[in-house]
């Protein structure tokens, strides 16, 4: 999950993530949403006169919460293909299974 946040340049460090399409006073696009900042592109903001900025902050991954809805979402899968024998059916048990894991909802 992130939220996004609005910061005067001097606080924007290289690596931030835009949370916005960053305009000029013409409404031009300079950088669009999600460009990561670097050293230069945040020099050359400076120059074009930007004094703010909207930034996506990521939250951290609660690790604990992370793996009980891995569990919850392996028991309802299970629950779910409980009666299914055929091949077809425990491959697409397992591939679903695997995406579950593998990925933070």
């Amino acid at each position: 999950m992130s939220t996004i946040k609005q910061i005067p340049l001097e606080e924007a460090l290289p690596g931030m993530l835009l949370g916005d399409d960053l305009r000029d006073a013409a409404g031009q696009v300079l950088l669009p949403r999600g460009s990561e900042l670097a050293e230069s592109s945040l020099r050359s903001l400076a120059r074009r006169g930007i004094e703010t900025l909207t930034i996506r902050i990521e939250a951290p991954v609660d690790e604990g919460a992370l793996m009980a809805r891995r569990e919850a979402s392996r028991l309802r899968l299970q629950h779910l293909f409980r009666q299914a024998g055929d091949p077809a059916s425990q491959e697409l048990l397992r591939l679903m299974l695997e995406y579950r894991q593998e990925r933070p909802q």
